[in-house]
């Protein structure tokens, strides 16, 4: 019999040998080793030949271990960055480590999406690099922006598909007006009202502002009323936690959810085999899309008290997991079956 078929993983620019065994034989494992013919060797991490179980029809070596590789169809995962992602290097070491083996290699998806700009995620990459693993696609900017691998170059290229549903009910331009307008009359009542940010946190589909906890909800209803009058579609999403919160102001077809349907659909991935991932308020919208989800246990209260809700309660596909961060999310994806 052959021990694996996998021409998904020579596609995807992995080394892939097909190694015949014995129907007859009583054996319940192989050794073998891997050398490109110029002399060099893959060994064992402990030394000696490497060695896999024949309990596994697909497995993969990486640095010097045997891994098994999901026979399950491949999943789409999408998770948020800060406080989910990362936040323990220690534990997104062992994510990737797990997706690169399990997940990766059976040509299964990793989107982050994150309210981060491209700049900010792209040096983030490059100061976790070997800890933090190589996503497929990005959403940006709380669902504004999505970007795709370009095949040749590895860089980034956005998609015009998504931004093209962005446009309708929004004027940039009306949207920041109403934002400096609102700002100015802030922190006239009180100077330290708001936070100034860095200006590439905002772009024409996304405007942001860190606002003290005690003027969000005047910030909010002075927003809504402004942008009412303007005849402007928007969505208020707030999120974080303490003395300081994010309200971001973004297209009324924009969003994490909108974001996730828009990629799984690119990429035909069903609903149930799409993964969410969050820790924050700013996420509920995508946990709360019908499919499977997890929350990881360092959640922000506003998640929290979203999943003490009775609806959230009750859906059996959304996973509050009991360790906090990445180690939350290899855990979430254990409990829903998608190890």
């Amino acid at each position: 019999m052959l021990m694996t078929d996998a021409w998904w993983l020579s596609k995807d620019g992995w080394w892939v040998s097909h190694i015949e065994i014995d129907r007859y034989s009583e054996a319940d494992s192989i050794e073998f080793v891997l050398t490109n013919g110029d002399g060099d060797w893959d060994k064992a991490h402990h030394g000696g030949n490497l060695q896999a179980s024949l309990e596994h029809k697909v497995v993969c070596v990486i640095g010097g271990k045997v891994e098994p590789v999901t026979q399950a169809p491949p999943i789409m995962l999408i998770s948020d960055l800060d406080g989910t992602m990362i936040g323990d290097d220690e534990a997104t070491a062992r994510f990737s480590a797990f997706w690169e083996a399990r997940h990766e290699a059976a040509g299964s998806m990793l989107v982050y999406s994150t309210g981060r700009s491209l700049a900010s995620v792209e040096e983030l990459l490059k100061d976790k690099e070997g800890i933090l693993a190589e996503p497929d696609m990005l959403i940006t900017g709380v669902g504004t922006q999505v970007w795709l691998r370009d095949s040749e170059t590895s860089s980034w290229v956005e998609d015009q598909e998504w931004a093209a549903t962005l446009r309708f009910g929004w004027d940039p331009d009306v949207v920041e007006r109403a934002f400096s307008s609102m700002k100015f009359e802030l922190t006239s009542k009180d100077a330290d009202a708001i936070v100034e940010q860095d200006s590439s946190q905002n772009h024409d589909y996304k405007f942001s502002c860190l606002v003290k906890t005690e003027w969000v909800e005047y910030c909010m209803s002075k927003l809504e009323r402004m942008l009412k009058d303007e005849r402007q579609h928007v969505k208020l999403v707030v999120s974080g936690t303490g003395d300081h919160m994010y309200v971001d102001c973004i297209p009324e077809n924009g969003g994490k959810l909108p974001a996730l349907v828009h990629v799984r659909s690119k990429y035909r991935i069903p609903l149930h085999r799409t993964i969410a991932c969050g820790d924050s308020g700013n996420d509920i919208d995508m946990l709360n899309s019908g499919g499977p989800a997890i929350a990881v246990s360092n959640a922000q209260p506003a998640l929290v008290n979203w999943l003490n809700s009775h609806e959230a309660a009750e859906d059996q596909q959304i996973i509050l997991s009991n360790s906090p961060m990445a180690d939350g999310i290899i855990e979430g994806l254990d409990r829903l079956g998608f190890v």
